[in-house]
Order: C-alpha cells, then structure tokens, then sequence
C-alpha cells in the first residue's frame, strides 16, 4: 500500500511541475514588448477560441487552463533542429542509439560467469 501512495504522489509531483513549467513558458511566449513587458497575451480559451486579453477572472482561469492543457507536451517546434531526427532524416534518435551500441558493446564482451556454469 505505501508504495503505491508513493506512486501516485510522485505522479501528481511531476505533473504539478510540468503544469507550473507549461505556465511558465506560455507567459514566456506571451513577452512580445521590446523591454519585455507583457504586451500581449495569445491563449485559446474553452470555446476554441483565440483570445488576447485577460479582461475577467474566467479569462484567467481559462488562461491557466491552456496552459495545463499543454503540459504533457511541451514541444513548441518540430522544425528539423528540434523534431524528431527520424521524421525529418529517417536516422534514429539518439536514445535508439545508445540502446544500438550497448547491446553491440555486450554482444562483444559476454559476461564471464554466463561461461562457467556449462563446465560445472
């Protein structure tokens, strides 16, 4: 039972954190003054609408709401920098790669006890 209230804590955590992360980089966005002042605000609100005030209290929350939409996934661009290497180049991704070369490093080098236990 702890290890699964453990579980669920850990989750709300990092989604807490991605969610205030979300919050953060929208207003980051949302910068467009020349001496950084909030300018402009751009948020779609429940309706699907575009909107670029904050003008009420149900405008803030609505605000906050697209924020937290985002949260699971972060990514503003997909251009050929950012994106994934394999749409873009048809090569893997480098968490495909490290996977590739430790399993030809083990391949390679097989593990020594492995080897005695036939002789026994």
């Amino acid at each position: 039972m702890f290890e699964k209230d453990r579980r669920r804590a850990l989750r709300r955590h990092h989604a807490r954190r991605m969610k205030a992360r979300a919050r953060a980089s929208q207003r980051a966005r949302a910068l467009e003054g020349p001496f950084g002042h909030f300018d402009r605000f751009v948020w779609t609100d429940k309706q699907g609408r575009r909107r670029t005030r904050l003008s009420s209290w149900s405008d803030v929350f609505d605000y906050r709401a697209c924020a937290e939409r985002t949260a699971d996934h972060l990514a503003v661009c997909s251009c050929t920098m950012c994106g994934n290497p394999r749409r873009h180049f048809g090569s893997r991704t480098l968490q495909e790669q490290r996977a590739c070369a430790d399993t030809r490093e083990q391949l390679r080098n097989p593990d020594p006890l492995n080897e005695n236990e036939d002789d026994t």
